[in-house]
């Protein structure tokens, strides 16, 4: 008996070991080199890929072109350059009624030239180094604009440009924008809804009586007027 004692001490004894080196081998203890195991690395929570960082919008520039920009982008250009016709009769016509058209004046232009135009369309006097003088009214004849250059103008502009001197410019029935640019320029507004731009220099800004009159009437005070002192 006392033999069958000692084998079930020793049978429960090396069960026992074997357990608890079944347990060493499933959680290994850390390498003391500093090397990870694979199978560590496998059960750690894994980095997300996602990138977290703020994206803004990138910013869009200003527009700063107006429509009257944008609608001389597409206009045709008509220089008027060189030598024109000898007289009025034999005057070369730039321009046609169809289409937005951008007249550019060089400071060579001669002779007689007739603007043809349908509305709204430019007439750029910038590159001209001599006074200008003008009358945007003036349709049936050709006019005198510079020493040797006769203009007759049929056509209603949007935006007129003065030269680099004292011009003096007139506007007509249509609704303009006259910039004198340099100079001590005269510019005159019409019947239309002008704007009169100086530019540079000592200019002088003129409107009709009628107008003028009009818009007194209509800024007129009411009621009494207290003056100061």
């Amino acid at each position: 008996m006392r033999q069958l004692r000692l084998l079930l001490v020793l049978a429960t004894a090396i069960s026992l070991t074997l357990v608890t080196t079944a347990a060493a081998s499933a959680d290994p203890s850390p390498d003391p080199t500093g090397v990870t195991d694979s199978r560590a690395s496998a059960a750690a929570p894994k980095r997300s890929t996602v990138d977290t960082r703020l994206t803004l919008p990138r910013p869009q520039a200003p527009r700063a072109e107006t429509a009257h920009a944008a609608k001389a982008k597409k206009a045709k250009k008509a220089k008027i350059t060189k030598k024109g016709g000898k007289n009025a009769k034999s005057s070369r016509v730039v321009g046609k009624k169809k289409g937005t058209w951008r007249f550019l004046v060089k400071k060579n232009a001669k002779g007689y030239w007739t603007i043809v135009g349908n509305g709204g369309d430019t007439l750029n006097l910038g590159a001209v180094k001599k006074k200008v003088t003008l009358d945007l009214s003036k349709s049936k004849k050709h006019q005198k604009v510079l020493p040797g250059l006769f203009l007759r103008v049929k056509d209603r502009f949007s935006l007129v440009r003065g030269g680099a001197k004292a011009d003096e410019i007139r506007g007509s029935k249509a609704s303009e924008m006259i910039d004198g640019r340099k100079g001590n320029d005269t510019i005159g507004g019409a019947a239309g809804h002008d704007t009169l731009l100086g530019g540079l220099g000592n200019d002088s800004l003129k409107w009709p009586r009628e107008r003028l009159g009009r818009q007194r009437r209509q800024h007129r005070p009411r009621g009494r007027v207290r003056r100061p002192g």
